[in-house]
């Protein structure tokens, strides 16, 4: 998952926070080639599993190629059914429950249901992007809203340097922008 857009980005910043501090070693399961980038001698090291998401293979696979774990971070609902340890998995969200044009077919919407009520029924905790989706996920799955965490996604470092002054002055011109101005994003 680590490259998926929406869920990618939180891994990735999620992986930054967890190699600052010491305490943790990680282990990221998947595909060498994809996660080669984030591990490192000291606190992450990889273990090769190469299934499609989504599959038999992987609900075979995960569970034996999983090392013994404090806990195990499932960063998408579809948790290793056969896994017996104690996890932690992520629903960042249910649009492809609630619009079907976001769903490849009415099987998919099925399977996802189904995975998502396993999930938050076997997980220690649920994490969550917003209120919105943990009371989304109170209301289909019925479980109490102490099951889940929200967790709201960190902000790449890379936003908060310094703009060089002449680019802001040439973004400005290019724009016609003059101060006083307000710009809102989301």
């Amino acid at each position: 998952m680590i490259e998926n857009a929406g869920i990618g980005r939180f891994l990735k910043q999620l992986l930054v926070g967890l190699t600052r501090d010491e305490r943790f070693r990680v282990t990221l399961v998947g595909r060498p080639e994809r996660l080669g980038a984030y591990a490192n001698d000291r606190q992450v090291a990889i273990v090769s599993c190469a299934a499609p998401l989504y599959s038999l293979r992987e609900q075979i696979e995960l569970p034996v190629r999983i090392p013994r774990c404090d806990l195990l971070y499932v960063p998408h609902y579809v948790i290793p059914l056969l896994y017996r340890g104690p996890l932690v998995a992520a629903v960042n969200d249910l649009i492809h429950l609630e619009r079907r044009d976001f769903a490849p077919s009415r099987a998919a919407q099925w399977y996802a249901r189904a995975m998502i009520t396993v999930a938050v029924r076997r997980a220690r905790r649920v994490v969550t992007l917003s209120s919105y989706s943990r009371d989304r996920l109170v209301a289909l799955t019925g479980a109490p809203k102490e099951r889940f965490e929200v967790v709201y996604p960190s902000v790449d470092a890379h936003f908060f340097q310094p703009v060089d002054p002449r680019h802001r002055a040439e973004i400005r011109a290019r724009y016609g922008l003059q101060a006083p101005y307000f710009l809102f994003v989301g």
